[in-house]
């Protein structure tokens, strides 16, 4: 237009050259005219903007308010999340005593949260949970397999509580139920490579007009993430500065004879034996600890843990301090305690002195002869296997049945250590039982059972056919003089032996009906032993009780006397006045409780079934024992069935070490062998460097067995694979494998270095150490804060 105009005005310009008539009048009108123009284009140009401006500031006021809308409802998910969180983590703090472990501890605590905030979530119009909230149980514990749980419906209730104006919240027209009601759809996501879980909220829309008619809509999903608060590994990684040492596979202790012993100070962690070992008197299978015969040791710890036995070999002597020089109780958690005798064995003495909270999975067994065992502090066998307890169950199981045996001859049993600690309190939950032997001399699954909860083997008398109810006459027969074995009443006067009073009962009263009788054969396998089959541990018990006490009618007590004599060969005398085993010892929950003592000694009545709140106990400790062996401190889940729980102590699905503690990768196998270092996808060399700020100081990082020597007096020394100490050490060592003291001397954790050293690679700036250790490599991955993992998905405005 403007172009046009300078044209037209050239046009005439030129014509005014030739005739300039009129000139000065037609120039003044067409100057009038481009001015007027040009502030028509100008004003048109204004009236525009003006209008536009005036346009957006609505729109974008209108768009605001919608923003303002949508983070309300925001806010009210973060205020919602927060209180839900608070009450998951509680939940999982306080009462989250063992994992069945199949999943971790974060991962238990996500699932709380998480579904914890869907449930309030879809809350009713009048403010209560739904009784049936809409999660599927099976669905969510499917989480660590499947990547995604399929959509489900969640009701708007709660969420336009959040807002001022809930009229201006609705959902995308598919998510609309048929009368137009809107609704949402969340679903539970895990993504198995990082370990996060996530709760997504899909369909939410926030449509806002207002009085001028100015509209706008926002579409979004909501994703909502769970808090990284590492739980047990940083629990873990803090405790670690307590130890001394840490190991998958056992702590075997060879300290040579003649030498002052060896002294460790810290505390304790071993695993189970992964492997047979090559030495004869390693042959334990379930060992943790492994002490060879002759050794001296003095523990001094706070914590000592092994997912398998203490093993003590004959000619030992072994003292468990605790927490030396304060008398303080440290805390003993094992399977089993078993003193043994190498089938080399000489005439060896060994003495064992424990003064720890004791905690025993199954059984403490004496099976060395001269053997001296003292308990002191508080003891707990705290197993106690229910189905014993069922006249429905023919088949009876040691496992999970505590006791204490005594099997090896001239034994002592006493309740005073030689500093003078006492045995202040003994809790056997379950009885003992004797191993059945199938014929050939072959172990059986099933046991035979007795009734007291601290036996010596010659009890085993009391629960042998009596021979005048033998059809032989004598008890063992020979395999020749048994028929059938699966016959085995037939060898009996059964009738007879039915008729029997034992403390004014029928022996029917405590037979199984079914199965009165049962058979063992020896080692050998070429004599059977013909025992009384109870119907119940509490009828074994109530029986032996009965029959320990049985007084005939001349006043005399011939059962108590032939039982005590015969005892005598096991149990030794410990002191002038006689005393055989210590009456302290009360058998609180089995059970029986005689004490064998040749002159005035006390009786307690016996209490045949454990008490509720004992077996409540027993579980409590059985998932802190558990928790206790996958990440050092108490972990696990509520309502953890027995069945499960009990599979996982006899197998734990996981490994403290290499897959807690370290980054190591053992190629899905169990060989020691396979343990390497890893960092990235590259397998790590070997690393020897002194600790900053500290030269006498070393970290050691290492993919093959690794020997410390006298060259390395002080450290941390991080094994993929066995570990062998042969000199004095002060530190820590972590191993994916075995970890073997092979001499003398001061073996001790130093908690202030450790822990100083510790936080030198927890605070590294350029994170480098944190890839040896496993429980540090996600510390970054996601926010502690609530808020700040709450975000949007699929964000769309004026979507309309």
């Amino acid at each position: 237009m403007i172009q046009k105009i300078v044209y037209k005005l050239k046009e005439k310009l030129n014509k005014m050259k030739k005739d300039d008539s009129g000139s000065a009048f037609i120039f003044v009108v067409i100057g009038v005219m481009f001015v007027s123009i040009l502030g028509a284009t100008v004003m048109s140009l204004a009236t525009n903007y003006v209008t536009t401006v005036i346009v957006d500031h609505y729109s974008t006021d209108n768009f605001y308010q919608t923003e303002g809308y949508l983070d309300e409802v925001r806010s009210g998910i973060e205020e919602l999340a927060g209180e839900v969180n608070e009450q998951a983590y509680l939940d999982v703090v306080e009462h989250y005593s063992s994992p069945k472990m199949t999943s971790k501890m974060k991962t238990v605590y996500g699932k709380k949260y998480l579904t914890g905030l869907v449930r309030k979530l879809n809350m009713n119009a009048d403010g209560t949970e739904p009784s049936e909230p809409n999660i599927q149980t099976a669905e969510v514990e499917s989480l660590e397999v499947t990547k995604a749980t399929g959509w489900k419906s969640l009701g708007m209730n709660k969420i336009k509580k959040m807002s001022t104006n809930p009229d201006t919240l609705s959902s995308i027209e598919s998510l609309k139920l048929a009368d137009g009601t809107p609704r949402l759809e969340y679903r539970f996501t895990y993504d198995s490579d990082t370990e996060e879980m996530f709760l997504t909220i899909r369909g939410l829309v926030i449509e806002y007009e207002d009085e001028t008619n100015y509209h706008s809509d926002v579409q979004t999903d909501i994703k909502i993430g769970v808090p990284d608060y590492g739980f047990e590994g940083n629990s873990t990684y803090d405790q670690l500065k307590h130890y001394v040492t840490i190991s998958d596979d056992i702590l075997f202790m060879d300290i040579p004879g003649g030498t002052s012993g060896a002294e460790v100070t810290g505390s304790i962690y071993a695993g189970k034996a992964k492997t047979p070992y090559s030495p004869a008197n390693v042959d334990d299978q379930d060992s943790g600890i492994e002490i060879t015969p002759e050794s001296k040791v003095t523990f001094n710890s706070k914590q000592i843990i092994s997912r398998g036995n203490l093993n003590i070999y004959s000619g030992s002597d072994v003292k468990m301090n605790g927490l030396k020089g304060i008398h303080s109780l440290g805390d003993l958690w094992l399977k089993n305690i078993v003193l043994r005798q190498p089938a080399s064995a000489t005439n060896r003495t060994s003495k064992v002195d424990i003064y720890d909270n004791s905690y025993i999975l199954d059984d403490t067994s004496i099976e060395d002869d001269n053997s001296e065992l003292n308990l002191a502090g508080n003891y707990y066998g705290y197993s106690y296997n229910e189905d014993n307890q069922s006249a429905a169950v023919p088949s009876m199981y040691s496992e999970y049945s505590s006791a204490i045996l005594v099997n090896g001859k001239n034994t002592t049993l006493g309740t005073k250590t030689a500093d003078g600690n006492e045995l202040t309190k003994l809790i056997l939950a379950g009885r003992t039982f004797v191993q059945r032997k199938t014929e050939g001399g072959l172990e059986s699954a099933e046991d035979i059972m007795m009734g007291e909860s601290l036996a010596v083997r010659s009890n085993q008398i009391a629960y042998l056919v009596p021979t005048e109810f033998i059809v032989d006459g004598h008890n063992p027969l020979s395999g020749t003089e048994v028929a059938n074995v699966d016959d085995i009443n037939a060898e009996v006067n059964l009738s007879q032996l039915l008729d029997l009073e034992v403390g004014g009962n029928k022996m029917s009263y405590y037979l199984n009906a079914m199965k009165p009788i049962t058979a063992n054969f020896d080692n050998s396998g070429n004599y059977v032993f013909l025992y009384l089959n109870f119907a119940s541990e509490a009828k074994a018990n109530e029986y032996f009780s009965n029959y320990y006490a049985q007084v005939d009618e001349f006043g005399q007590n011939a059962n108590k006397e032939y039982l005590n004599d015969k005892a005598q060969a096991y149990i030794s005398t410990t002191d002038v006045s006689g005393m055989k085993i210590s009456p302290a010892l009360y058998l609180i929950a089995g059970n029986i409780i005689h004490s064998y003592y040749e002159s005035g000694g006390k009786e307690l009545l016996p209490n045949y079934r454990p008490n509720s709140l004992l077996l409540n106990d027993s579980r409590s400790k059985m998932k802190n024992y558990l928790g206790l062996q996958l990440a050092l401190v108490p972990s696990g889940s509520n309502g953890v069935a027995d069945d499960d729980l009990r599979t996982e102590l006899n197998s734990p699905s996981k490994e403290l070490v290499s897959d807690v503690i370290l980054n190591i990768d053992t190629n899905g196998t169990d060989r020691v062998d396979d343990n390497w270092f890893k960092k990235g996808s590259e397998s790590l060399i070997d690393v020897d460097t002194t600790v900053p700020g500290h030269s006498d100081w070393k970290m050691i990082f290492s993919n093959e067995n690794y020997t410390v020597s006298t060259g390395v007096k002080k450290g941390i020394i991080l094994c993929a694979k066995d570990v062998t100490v042969s000199s004095e050490f002060e530190g820590l060592i972590i191993a994916g494998g075995k970890i073997s003291i092979t001499a003398g001397g001061s073996y001790k954790a130093n908690v202030t270095m450790l822990g100083e050293i510790l936080d030198i690679i927890k605070n590294s700036k350029d994170k480098d150490w944190w890839k040896y250790f496993r429980c540090l490599n996600n510390n970054e991955k996601n926010s502690v804060n609530v808020a700040d993992c709450i975000s949007y998905e699929n964000w769309e405005r004026n979507s309309k």
